[in-house]
């Protein structure tokens, strides 16, 4: 069975004053019913490495803004670690040649990584729209209030909205791919649901 590495949300329990790492159980159902197993990545930047060690294919999973603008960057706010963390995964995957999706939050970081800018985009929490991709028209969900600005070196566009703002892109020469819907949340367009089928199989080298 393909083993895919999932990153996950930073959450603090402030009856206990805990931080704990935590991902939306529609993560694992969606990725179980194609057949995918599903190892969680706890935000801890010094271990990547061993993070990535046997697995298939690596997703940065969306949820919170981004805090760290780059991989330079530092913070004393707690949130900051997984931004270092998926920071240091995407590195790691590089360099493994590991494919790698960045979803929502995920591909935002993506193009942070290789030089790209955000900017504040309104009425994307919870509604969902229309995007064109490979010609063709679906609806997608949306759960985010930053948008692509400037697009990051080598990083090709591969749906936008009726807007024109950049719902997914991928890398000219890296097994990248970022998408700003969420494909793990229920969808009722059966078009958007063979693309997210999709996109796992292709992650997966399963499909070209």
């Amino acid at each position: 069975m393909n083993r895919i590495a999932v990153s996950m949300r930073l959450y603090k329990n402030n009856a206990t004053n805990e931080w704990r790492d935590c991902l939306a159980l529609d993560w694992a159902k969606f990725l179980h019913q194609q057949g995918v197993g599903v190892q969680c990545v706890p935000n801890d930047p010094k271990h990547c490495r061993q993070y990535l060690g046997n697995v298939d294919a690596l997703i940065l999973t969306g949820g919170d803004n981004i805090i760290l603008n780059s991989p330079s960057d530092r913070s004393d706010d707690p949130m900051a670690i997984r931004d270092e963390t998926e920071y240091k995964l995407l590195e790691v995957a590089i360099e493994k040649n590991i494919p790698v999706l960045g979803v929502c939050r995920g591909m935002q970081l993506i193009n942070n990584y290789f030089g790209g800018t955000l900017k504040t985009i309104e009425g994307h929490v919870a509604a969902d729209h229309n995007v064109t991709i490979d010609g063709k028209s679906m609806t997608v969900n949306s759960f985010h209030d930053l948008t692509i600005d400037q697009l990051g070196q080598n990083l090709k566009t591969l749906a936008t909205t009726d807007e024109e703002t950049i719902e997914a892109f991928e890398h000219t020469k890296k097994r990248i791919t970022g998408i700003m819907w969420h494909p793990e949340r229920p969808c009722s367009d059966e078009q958007t649901q063979r693309i997210n089928t999709k996109l796992i199989q292709q992650l997966l080298g399963h499909e070209s």
